[in-house]
């Protein structure tokens, strides 16, 4: 029998012909203030005498202040998770919450992820468990409810710097 569906393609989309972004009127990106390090911005200055000088000043960038994980979001990364149960997504979505910055493990609050989740039965904890670790996402380690993580799906900080030595050029 041969099958009728055709590959949905992604249709061409002009985002100005959208209307107007309800969650953008609101929304606040808190940001700190850098100073970037021997870049000077030149501003000149009328001194009381008519002439012109220039002066230096710090050059300042803006980083957002919130604490972000990133999602590597190849293909082949998608249709790994894509195939987890509800529950086992539940679990990831939490531990990418959770993540502290610069680390390849995660402590697991099983009690807060519980309750957040609604989940009453810890049997229904650990087959979510069970799910990412068998699809690779984490992986047990010796001390109870922490896990390695594998950073080609998640990871909060910088790759490069924290794995030097798997950098490889594409």
């Amino acid at each position: 029998m041969k099958s009728t569906s055709k590959r949905s393609l992604k249709p061409d989309i002009d985002g100005k012909k959208l209307g107007k972004n309800p969650f953008i009127e609101h929304l606040v990106v808190p940001v700190n203030k850098l100073a970037l390090k021997d870049q000077y911005t030149v501003e000149k200055v009328k001194l009381d005498d008519g002439s012109m000088e220039k002066i230096y000043l710090p050059a300042f960038s803006s980083a957002e202040s919130d604490e972000m994980t990133r999602v590597y979001t190849c293909s082949a990364n998608r249709k790994d998770l894509s195939v987890l149960s509800a529950r086992a997504k539940e679990l990831y979505m939490f531990l990418l919450y959770n993540i502290d910055y610069n680390e390849d493990w995660v402590w697991l609050n099983r009690a807060m992820y519980m309750k957040e989740n609604k989940v009453s039965a810890p049997n229904t904890f650990i087959t979510a468990r069970n799910e990412l670790v068998t699809a690779g996402v984490i992986s047990i380690t010796v001390k109870k409810d922490v896990f390695n993580i594998n950073p080609k799906y998640f990871f909060k900080g910088n790759r490069i710097s924290k794995f030097g030595n798997q950098v490889k050029e594409k």
